[in-house]
């Protein structure tokens, strides 16, 4: 629903009075809230809420209108939950590519030693460093059984390919403020 009140907050709204839901989806939708774990989900509840804000005060419905305090503060949560995420993420990203290094480095360690035993199995001690380890060899890398996760409902959604993507929700969210306040100041 996020993604309608985006894509056309007048209609989505209009839907929501018609019905008599608009109070109770936001009730609802509020206290859902502390359930999204994803960037991904808290990305599309953000725009959604951004959205509000730039319908024209006529047509926005009394129930919102008298809820725009509310609304505002939970933008303000969200944006602090995306930005927290965007953190988390980013360091265990970090983690992850040490943790990579480190089993490179530990695998290169290996086949050396395992051609070393295998010199001396075959009576010659070869004391240069012959490194014939393949780092092309990406069939055994778990970058490549990310795609299963992906097919089978796991974390990674780097597949998955949309328009939000490209923007990103909290500067939205601060344009459409810093543009706001200037139309005020006219």
């Amino acid at each position: 629903i996020a993604v309608c009140i985006w894509y056309n907050p007048e209609l989505s709204i209009g839907i929501l009075e018609q019905k008599g839901w608009t109070s109770a989806f936001f009730q609802v939708w509020f206290k859902q809230l502390p359930h999204f774990k994803y960037d991904f989900n808290n990305q599309r509840v953000m725009f959604g809420l951004v959205s509000l804000l730039r319908m024209n005060e006529q047509q926005i419905p009394e129930t919102i209108y008298n809820s725009m305090p509310l609304i505002i503060k939970e933008m303000v949560k969200l944006s602090t939950k995306i930005l927290e995420l965007r953190e988390k993420d980013q360091s265990e990203i970090k983690e992850q590519d040490e943790e990579a290094v480190d089993e490179d480095q530990e695998k290169r360690e290996m086949v050396k030693t395992m051609k070393q035993v295998q010199n001396l199995k075959n009576g010659t001690l070869n004391t240069q460093d012959n490194d014939d380890y393949d780092d092309d060899d990406d069939e055994d890398d778990e970058d490549f059984e990310e795609e299963n996760d992906w097919l089978h409902g796991g974390e990674s959604n780097y597949l998955y390919d949309s328009p939000f993507e490209e923007i990103d929700e909290i500067l939205f969210l601060s344009c459409l403020l810093y543009t706001s306040d200037a139309a005020d100041d006219l």
